[in-house]
């Protein structure tokens, strides 16, 4: 993606954890505030910058009410965030980050999962019983015709979707889905 294609001007990063990519993104914008919904998260964070002599801020927030004014960011990065939440409130997410971009913004979004156990072993039969039971719908995958793609604001042009799979150091392999959507 060009960097020209965002605008400049403030950032957030949702969910930014201990802040090592809010401090990437205070390279780029002004200004960048890291936002988590964790108190020691949020701590950390500002460590991490005091001690780097990064300009970012950090609040402490939940997603999806956040506490900006419309149209305040050209950039909105989730690594992680919406994937945390609660499905029933994607919607608002989407609603909620459309409100904080301003016209050609950008909301960078990605989200990983792991992959399914092997229909044959034990702990696939499992899950494959769990999903069976009354009351259970299974998660999907993650596909461009998935529920990121079907709940995305009308106004969100997709500017880049990719997914792909991945071993974990640990040799477990995950699905990694990433958007960049712009406001129009």
């Amino acid at each position: 993606m060009a960097s020209d294609t965002i605008p400049n001007g403030p950032a957030v990063d949702l969910g930014c954890g201990s802040g090592v990519a809010t401090a990437y993104l205070a390279r780029r914008f002004s200004p960048a505030i890291g936002l988590d919904f964790a108190e020691s998260a949020v701590r950390q964070a500002k460590e991490l910058a005091l001690e780097g002599g990064v300009q970012a801020d950090f609040l402490v927030a939940e997603v999806p009410h956040l506490p900006f004014r419309s149209g305040a960011f050209g950039f909105v990065f989730d690594r992680g965030c919406l994937q945390g939440m609660p499905r029933w409130l994607w919607p608002e997410y989407f609603v909620e980050v459309s409100r904080l971009l301003m016209p050609g913004g950008v909301l960078q979004l990605m989200l990983s999962k792991p992959e399914r156990p092997s229909a044959l072993s034990i702990k696939g039969l499992k899950a494959r019983i769990r999903r069976a039971m009354p009351g259970k719908r299974s998660r999907g995958r993650l596909s461009p015709e998935g529920r990121v793609l079907r709940l995305r604001p009308a106004s969100f042009q997709t500017l880049r979707r990719e997914e792909f799979s991945f071993r974990t150091n640990t040799g477990r392999v995950r699905h990694f889905a990433h958007w960049v959507f712009q406001k129009t």
